[in-house]
């Protein structure tokens, strides 16, 4: 966009991570003009930095809203799996392989047989697999497992892959994507919101959704809103084995071993609260590895690949912030996704687009993630 442009849509995005795009592409499918900004490239924030996995199941502890968005999400991921591929050309390394959850003390293993329990009685998949059963299909195990919770329906996916298909298909549907637009300062007219300004001009819409992660807290400031983000940076690593090593998935304790498409292994990751820099500390890096290579030895013997990266936001009860902005009509929040955000960005997308367009989840209970749980007036104007 060139400098003093001034470009107008429906509804503007601002942030180019999946989660942005998802909300984009929703609304582009329902023929809404809708432009996506993003201060660098997309995909280059914690979208870029997450493993991709699709863990609805093995990561929730207690049944309740949260439960339910994440198993319609990942409920989407299956569809999205089939139209984006024939939508953009792309693959989205899509995997179906499921998820174990490691046990890895007698209390883990009571606390997964009780989570296997509720979600068995909501009608989903799942089974138990004591220490015996679990080495005959994991021999590369440690003898110091307790079994395991493992989820056929929890999938995973190339985050990368994933974030470039959705920008191809905001496009192919009508959408802008601009890359390397910077957002100073929302732009209104009394108590509505009317569009953005650019480094390089102003973008009108009747509609703005904050889809980013930290630079959401500062857009709100001047409207007198206090978001209490946290930063919590995800140090990730990749091993690259010379020959396949492992097909499913391995959650534990503070770490996790995905196996993508590619050949390469996933290894991660640490939860630094307050970091937001996307450094590698070399300690953050030994962890993980020592974490990984404690329960799968045969681990440490595999080429080192790469290391990076990425900085999730999450709120103090660690749910997302999906909805309207109380008092400023046309104004839109969608962050705090913290470690789900690859999972989530589906579901966010249609609960963004109804409230957009005043159209109601058909099935979901939503008000949990509403902002007014989280947003504190009284910020410096």
């Amino acid at each position: 966009m060139a400098n003093s442009e001034r470009v107008s849509v429906e509804v503007v995005v601002v942030g180019g991570g999946i989660i942005g795009l998802s909300i984009a592409r929703q609304l582009a499918v329902r023929g809404v003009q809708v432009a996506v900004v993003e201060q660098t490239r997309i995909g280059t924030g914690a979208s870029g930095a997450a493993a991709g996995m699709l863990a609805a199941q093995v990561e929730t502890e207690e049944d309740g809203p949260f439960f339910d968005l994440q198993v319609e999400s990942r409920r989407l991921w299956r569809k999205w799996a089939a139209t984006l591929p024939d939508e953009t050309g792309m693959q989205l390394g899509y995997r179906e392989e499921g998820i174990y959850r490691i046990a890895e003390s007698e209390q883990e293993a009571r606390q997964l047989q009780e989570r296997l329990a509720w979600q068995q009685k909501k009608g989903f998949g799942g089974a138990w697999l004591d220490r015996q059963a679990l080495k005959a299909q994991l021999p590369g195990l440690c003898d110091d497992v307790y079994g395991a919770l493992y989820v056929p329906d929890d999938h995973q996916l190339d985050a990368a892959l994933a974030v470039e298909a959705l920008r191809r298909s905001v496009v192919g549907h009508g959408g802008n994507v601009l890359e390397g637009a910077h957002v100073l300062g929302l732009l209104q007219n009394g108590s509505r919101v009317t569009g953005v300004q650019t480094v390089g001009g102003i973008i009108s819409a009747s509609a703005v959704v904050l889809a980013g992660g930290m630079s959401v807290p500062l857009l709100l400031r001047p409207l007198g809103y206090r978001l209490p983000l946290m930063p919590i940076r995800g140090t990730v690593c990749a091993l690259y084995p010379h020959a396949p090593f492992l097909k499913r998935t391995l959650f534990g304790t503070g770490w996790y071993v995905t196996p993508k498409s590619d050949g390469r292994l996933i290894v991660g990751a640490t939860q630094e609260e307050g970091a937001n820099t996307r450094e590698v500390p070399v300690g953050a890096l030994v962890t993980i590895l020592q974490r990984a290579g404690k329960m799968l030895p045969e681990l440490q013997r595999l080429p080192f690949h790469s290391a990076w990266s990425g900085i999730r936001t999450g709120t103090a009860d660690r749910l997302p912030v999906i909805g309207p902005v109380p008092g400023v009509d046309g104004l839109f929040v969608a962050t705090g996704h913290f470690r789900n955000g690859i999972l989530l960005a589906p579901v966010t997308g249609e609960v963004m687009a109804g409230y957009i367009l005043n159209e109601a989840h058909p099935t979901l209970d939503v008000r949990s993630f509403l902002p007014e749980r989280v947003l504190e007036s009284g910020a410096e104007s």
